[in-house]
C-alpha cells in the first residue's frame, strides 16, 4: 500500500513536469536569446529546435505527454486569440480579400489531386489516408485531420500515419520556408505572408514560421498577413465538415452534428473578438493618444508572443522524427506530393498576381 502511494505521487510529479517543462524551457531560451543578442537567431526557431532536441532525447515522453499536449493545444489557442489585437477589422478585410482567392484555389486543386491519388490507390485504407492528408494539407493540418476522421470512419493507424506525415512535412516547411520566402519574394511582406499562410499546414507552424521570418528579417507585417490567410483556411472547416457528413451519411445525424461542433476551431471566434476590441478601441481613441490603450495593446501582444512560443517548445517536444520510419515511403510520398503541389501553386499565383 505504501509503495502504491509512493508510485502514485511519483507519477503525479512526472505528469506535472509536462505542464511546467515548456514554460521553463522558454524562459531559459528567452534569457539566453536576450543575453547573446545575435541578430541572425530567431527565438521562435530556437523554441522549435530546442523542443525537438528534448523530444528526441527524452525516452519516457509518454509520462509527460498530457501536459505537453495541453500546452500545444490550449496555450497555443490563447496565444492565437490574443494575436487578434494586432489587427482591426479593416486590416482583416484588406488582407482577407487578397488571400481568399488563393485559399479557394488551393482548396480546389488539392481535392482534385486527392481524387487522382484515390483512383491510383484504390484500397479503403489508402483512400482514408489520402483523404486525411489532403484535408490536412488544404485546410489546417492536424486539427483538420482530427476533425474529419470521425466522418470517414478512419482507423487509429490511418489517423496516426496522416498526422505524422503532416507534422513532419510541416516541421520541415516551418523552418525552411521563411528563408525560401525571403529569397523568392524579395521581402515583400504581403507576398511572404500569403505564401507562409497558404503553404504551411498547421496553424502553430504558420505562426512559428512567420515569427521566425519577422525576427530574422525585421518585418512584423508578415505575421499579420500569414495569420489572416491561415485562419481563412481554417474557416473552410465550416464547409468541409458538413460536406463529409453528407458524403459519409451512414452515421446517424446526431453523431454528425456533434462531430461538426467538436471540429469547429473556436479560437477563430476569440481571434475575431479581439480584432473587434482593437477596432472599437482605435475608433474610440481616434483623435487622441491614449497611453493606457497603447499599453493594453502592447501587453496583449507580449502575452500572445509568450504563449505561442511556449506552445512551440511543446510542439517540438511532441514531434518524433523517428516516426517517419513507421509511415512507410508511400504515405510520406503522397504527403510530399501534396505539399510540393501546394508550394508550386502558391509560388506561381503569388509571384505573378499579387503586387
Amino acid at each position: 500500500m505504501h509503495n502504491y502511494k509512493n508510485n502514485k505521487v511519483l507519477n503525479n510529479l512526472i505528469q506535472m513536469i509536462g505542464y511546467i517543462l515548456s514554460p521553463i524551457v522558454f524562459l531559459l531560451i528567452y534569457i539566453f536569446f536576450n543575453f547573446l543578442n545575435i541578430p541572425f537567431l530567431s527565438i521562435s526557431l530556437l523554441c522549435i529546435v530546442v523542443g525537438l532536441i528534448i523530444g528526441q532525447l527524452y525516452k519516457n515522453k509518454i509520462n509527460i505527454l498530457e501536459g505537453i499536449n495541453f500546452t500545444t493545444k490550449y496555450i497555443l489557442q490563447i496565444g492565437i486569440i490574443f494575436l487578434g489585437i494586432r489587427l482591426s477589422f479593416i486590416d482583416l478585410l484588406n488582407f482577407g480579400k487578397v488571400a481568399l482567392p488563393i485559399v479557394i484555389l488551393v482548396f480546389l486543386i488539392i481535392f482534385i489531386l486527392r481524387y487522382i491519388f484515390i483512383i491510383k490507390y484504390n484500397s479503403l485504407s489508402q483512400k482514408n489516408i489520402i483523404t486525411l492528408i489532403s484535408i490536412g494539407t488544404a485546410v489546417c493540418g492536424i486539427t483538420a485531420i482530427m476533425a474529419a476522421s470521425p466522418f470517414i470512419k478512419a482507423k487509429e493507424n490511418e489517423i496516426s500515419y496522416a498526422t505524422i506525415t503532416i507534422s513532419i512535412i510541416g516541421m520541415i516547411s516551418l523552418i525552411s520556408y521563411p528563408f525560401i520566402g525571403f529569397e523568392i519574394f524579395e521581402d515583400n511582406f504581403k507576398q511572404v505572408g500569403l505564401f507562409l499562410g497558404s503553404s504551411i499546414h498547421d496553424t502553430s507552424q504558420v505562426i512559428a514560421s512567420s515569427m521566425i521570418y519577422s525576427s530574422l528579417f525585421n518585418n512584423d507585417q508578415v505575421i499579420d498577413v500569414a495569420i489572416v490567410t491561415k485562419l481563412l483556411r481554417n474557416s473552410f472547416l465550416i464547409i468541409l465538415l458538413p460536406y463529409l457528413a453528407i458524403s459519409y451519411s451512414s452515421i446517424n445525424t446526431n453523431s454528425h452534428l456533434q462531430n461538426i461542433k467538436n471540429g469547429f476551431p473556436l479560437f477563430l471566434i476569440g481571434f475575431l473578438f479581439f480584432s473587434v476590441i482593437r477596432t472599437s478601441g482605435d475608433y474610440y481613441f481616434l483623435n487622441s493618444i491614449n497611453e493606457t490603450w497603447n499599453f493594453l495593446i502592447h501587453l496583449t501582444e507580449q502575452l500572445s508572443f509568450i504563449f505561442i512560443n511556449i506552445a512551440l517548445v511543446s510542439l517540438g517536444i511532441s514531434t518524433n522524427i523517428i516516426d517517419i520510419k513507421k509511415i512507410g515511403f508511400k504515405t510520406f510520398f503522397i504527403g510530399f506530393v501534396f505539399s510540393l503541389v501546394l508550394f508550386g501553386i502558391n509560388f506561381l499565383v503569388i509571384k505573378n498576381f499579387i503586387s
